[in-house]
């Protein structure tokens, strides 16, 4: 009887650590997070604040449609959708969730204390509300001390497990934040033995990701196309690769550039597949495919993808997130063959196709039409556009398109169907003739002509009144609108000149000529006025001049987030003077590849978007940030000036648009 307290404690503490591991694997199978937060929690009446929504799912499907009701008396402008992505890589496994950040700019009119409803956002279908609370104290318009706020993208998101995700704030594709515990399964590098499997030993798919030497220590992604060797518009699939060997976590993912190719995407969950252990030199190593796409040459040559670029944080790196570069892949694409190619081919299109046809209905008048209805089934990228017949009296109206895209086997395909009006100006059988689409087939490397007969159509004569019997009665009898204009000359004969019965001609044509000429002098002056006033509004609104204008503010500026907020403020517009790229209206993730299309260098461009992400940091540090201040300062001022002397050539159509902006 001593002994029984002393079990009934001990069978409390495993049922309890039973519950608390089923409620984890539960929480774990169907994960879903969604808060929010205010910038502030008091505000003068007339200023802005911000309401922000983060909601995370690890469901598959990214959450949509978040909605946010204000009380009476708040304006709402909004709202401002980015997308938000976190991965953790572990050896046992991954976590990778998906979602959205949402931000609204509210007003408030009236003073009073207000508690605003919560946000809701849709995932798998459910309306989902956020959690917290949001009251905020609206008192008179400026009597509350300047103080700066924190910054609204970092408040914390309650996780199941009493740890937040952290700052969700936007880099280039910035994912970061934490799953609550990061990583269930560890990786230890010490009982990695130093001699991996023989590659013979290994299965198939992870002696195709063997490596003779690892690119990097630890961690490190590689790029891998299948096939390396295609034709213009042939099908080239691409796989993202992480291979690792410690704990990590992906934070920054920036994907290649691949300007030469059409980019389709294969998976619908990147990073969820499983990872492959395989042998990099002598080390075992844990491959996860990151994601997956379908490329399609544009043109013929060697061409390159360029390189991913991600980064990555875990214990073996401390505090700092190390960068990763990818390899770039060189494609070598031709053209398919000369020879043999039928008549009517066009360059990129490569695949199978077939063509099926519907014409209703088969019998019309003149004046009417038929529809024709053309459906393109096959896989590879599917022709934007069909050759149609032509023939005398006949006219093909601009199609409507429709199409789904699948992918099966890894390959890209499905159907698009072209919707024809056709007009018939003759009456008579009219034969329509085909639609034909000369491939090239990749795999057995030969071309085909897919094709489909379009029939006949019976076309009577045009119904009587109608628009078209009107017209053809007019072509018949020749009564038409110049039916009364008098008749040509047959016959030469001397020119006889009327008597002069007008005014003096001088005088008629000081009288004709005197209107325009004012209008023509007026409007030259107008012009000329208004071209004067707009260079002097150019000049003021210069975006280098501008920028010049913030470095000297910067340097003015006493307290260190103030310097910080200047080099922002001159970066943003000597990125505008040199590209025209108002980059303060552009995510970061997106940043970087819109300044590399305009043509900047990529060392530059990594510099100003890394920039950019410190002075964000500086700027919502709550301790004082002058010594962090004094390297911003520093390299914007470098920045500027070589972003103020690297003006790119913009084509004409861009300058047109920039001179209007």
């Amino acid at each position: 009887m001593e002994r029984l307290p002393w079990l009934l404690r001990r069978l409390s503490l495993v049922l309890v650590a039973l519950t608390c591991w089923g409620t984890s694997i539960a929480w774990a199978q169907g994960r879903v997070d969604v808060s929010a937060g205010l910038s502030t929690n008091e505000v003068g009446v007339g200023e802005p604040f911000t309401v922000e929504l983060k909601a995370m799912s690890d469901s598959g499907t990214t959450p949509s449609s978040p909605r946010l009701q204000v009380p009476p008396g708040f304006s709402v402008s909004g709202p401002s959708v980015s997308s938000r992505t976190m991965a953790t890589f572990g050896s046992g496994g991954s976590v990778v969730m998906r979602g959205i950040g949402a931000s609204w700019q509210l007003v408030a009119s009236e003073r009073g204390i207000f508690d605003i409803p919560l946000p809701t956002v849709i995932i798998d279908g459910q309306t989902r509300t956020a959690l917290g609370r949001l009251r905020v104290r609206v008192v008179k318009a400026g009597s509350r001390p300047r103080v700066r706020g924190r910054d609204p993208f970092a408040f914390p998101i309650p996780s199941p497990l009493g740890r937040p995700f952290g700052s969700l704030s936007g880099g280039r594709r910035r994912l970061g934040g934490r799953f609550g515990h990061s990583f269930p399964f560890q990786i230890d590098d010490d009982t990695v033995p130093d001699e991996p499997d023989e590659p013979t030993q290994l299965p198939l798919k992870a002696r195709r990701l063997a490596m003779s030497t690892e690119p990097d220590p630890y961690v490190f992604v590689r790029l891998m196309a299948a096939p390396d060797h295609a034709v213009v518009g042939e099908q080239v699939t691409l796989s993202y690769y992480v291979y690792y060997r410690t704990d990590l976590q992906l934070t920054v993912q920036r994907e290649p550039p691949l300007a030469d190719f059409l980019r389709h995407g294969l998976d619908k969950a990147p990073g969820t597949n499983e990872a492959i252990i395989t042998s990099v030199g002598r080390w075992r190593y844990h491959a996860k495919m990151l994601d997956q796409v379908a490329l399609f040459p544009l043109r013929a040559g060697r061409l390159n993808t360029g390189v991913l670029t991600t980064k990555f944080k875990g214990r073996r790196f401390g505090a700092r997130q190390v960068e990763r570069k990818s390899n770039d892949l060189e494609i070598t694409v031709r053209e398919p063959p000369l020879e043999d190619r039928p008549l009517g081919y066009r360059l990129g299109d490569v695949g199978r196709f077939k063509l099926t046809a519907e014409v209703t209905p088969r019998e019309t008048r003149v004046g009417e039409s038929v529809a024709v209805l053309v459906r393109l089934t096959g896989t590879g990228a599917l022709p934007p556009a069909l050759r149609v017949p032509e023939r005398t009296g006949v006219e093909w109206l601009k199609p409507e398109k429709r199409e789904e895209l699948r992918v099966r086997n890894g390959k890209i395909g499905g159907w698009r169907t072209f919707g024809y009006a056709v007009r018939f100006a003759k009456p008579g059988q009219v034969r329509l003739g085909s639609v034909e689409l000369p491939y090239f087939d990749a795999v057995k490397a030969e071309y085909h002509v897919a094709s489909v007969d379009l029939g006949d159509i019976s076309v009577l004569p045009a119904a009587p009144g109608s628009a078209a019997d009107a017209g053809a009665e007019l072509a018949e009898t020749g009564d038409g609108p110049f039916a009364t204009l008098a008749k040509p000359r047959t016959s030469l004969g001397p020119f006889e000149a009327s008597p002069d019965q007008g005014f003096e001609p001088r005088l008629l044509w000081g009288l004709v000529l005197t209107p325009p000429l004012g209008v023509a002098v007026a409007g030259l002056m107008f012009r000329a006025g208004r071209r004067w006033r707009q260079r002097r509004r150019d000049k003021k609104q210069d975006p280098a001049v501008m920028a010049r204008r913030a470095l000297g503010a910067m340097r003015q500026a006493a307290d260190g987030k103030d310097q910080v907020a200047a080099a922002e403020r001159a970066i943003h517009l000597a990125v505008e003077a040199a590209t025209t790229i108002k980059s303060r209206g552009v995510l970061l993730v997106d940043l970087a590849d819109k300044l590399v299309a305009k043509g900047l260098p990529h060392p530059l461009v990594d510099e100003v978007v890394e920039l950019l992400e410190r002075c964000a940091e500086v700027r919502f540090e709550p301790t004082p940030a002058d010594e962090a201040a004094a390297g911003v300062v520093r390299t914007a001022q470098r920045l500027v000036k070589q972003l103020l002397q690297t003006r790119v050539e913009l084509p004409a159509a861009d300058q047109e648009a920039s001179g209007r902006a």
